[in-house]
């Protein structure tokens, strides 16, 4: 028997918060260990008229938990980027409406958001400082997460460089491009509300999700230039820059330890399976 599937999006407003479980939902999400922020959109059906217009107006943080099950976690954390209402009577976003109206029969209302990365955090936050004398580069990058808001982790993969009156004025995510740029060998992204920095090639963990056709791989991995995508049952434990290990029998040549650069996650509580489509690099530990 197919697990049980389970989403619940939760939105934080500036005065309560919202939980929605219950409901028909889908959503699509993109992640990637590249600095941009990662994007997504939440459909939900049906949702009623005084909680749709509440998130519209007031929404502010948003979280995505899903899973299968007893096996669910939290997916997404980030911000609300437009949230759009309509009606159909095919389950596609018809025209789009203000507000929400009573449901009437054959017609599904839903409420469409469109979900960011801790977007205006990454993209508007100001950063400017001059550094006298020699500054380390985890100081540096340490005051820039700050100045976006988020927490900070994997300071320990920054190389040991060194600044000399070191000065920047601009946005704090250019700084964080500029100091984890060539030649300095390191990468950062932000995932769930957290700034993190990795070697090139480098896990940021121990931790190693093994994938094969008993655990959750369907269809048969695809070998890219580069590296390789290969899509799996959603586990929530599976995250950027971690470690898989791939056991195929269908592409035996790709199996080994690879290292996740891109997620893309496809979920819907009422039909279909909940997916993850993986992009992930050789690993040689």
């Amino acid at each position: 028997m197919m697990p049980r599937r389970y989403i619940e999006v939760v939105v934080k407003t500036y005065f309560h918060e919202i939980k929605i479980a219950g409901l028909a939902i889908e959503f699509t999400l993109s992640k990637t260990v590249g600095g941009e922020p990662n994007e997504g959109e939440i459909t939900i059906w049906n949702l009623d008229e005084g909680t749709a217009n509440d998130i519209r107006v007031s929404g502010k943080e948003i979280y995505i938990r899903a899973g299968y099950e007893e096996n669910s976690g939290v997916i997404f954390s980030g911000d609300i980027r437009n949230v759009s209402q309509g009606r159909t009577h095919s389950g596609k976003l018809g025209a789009i409406k203000s507000e929400v109206q009573n449901v009437q029969k054959g017609v599904n209302y839903l409420t469409k958001i469109k979900i960011g990365g801790n977007y205006r955090k990454l993209t508007e936050s100001y950063f400017a400082k001059s550094y006298k004398g020699t500054s380390d580069i985890r100081t540096i990058a340490t005051d820039a997460a700050k100045a976006i808001g988020l927490a900070i982790d994997g300071l320990g993969f920054l190389p040991a460089k060194t600044f000399e009156d070191f000065a920047f004025s601009g946005r704090a995510a250019d700084l964080l491009d500029l100091i984890t740029s060539e030649p300095y060998p390191s990468s950062w992204y932000e995932d769930n509300g957290v700034i993190h920095f990795h070697g090139f090639g480098t896990p940021i963990t121990e931790v190693v999700h093994r994938i094969s056709e008993s655990s959750g791989l369907l269809g048969a991995p695809e070998l890219l230039e580069d590296g390789i995508r290969l899509t799996t049952m959603l586990n929530p434990a599976i995250t950027l820059a971690h470690l898989i290990e791939l056991e195929s029998a269908q592409l035996p040549q790709a199996n080994g330890e690879w290292k996740i650069r891109s997620l893309e996650y496809s979920a819907n509580n009422r039909e279909d399976d909940h997916l993850i489509e993986i992009e992930a690099i050789p690993y040689e530990g």
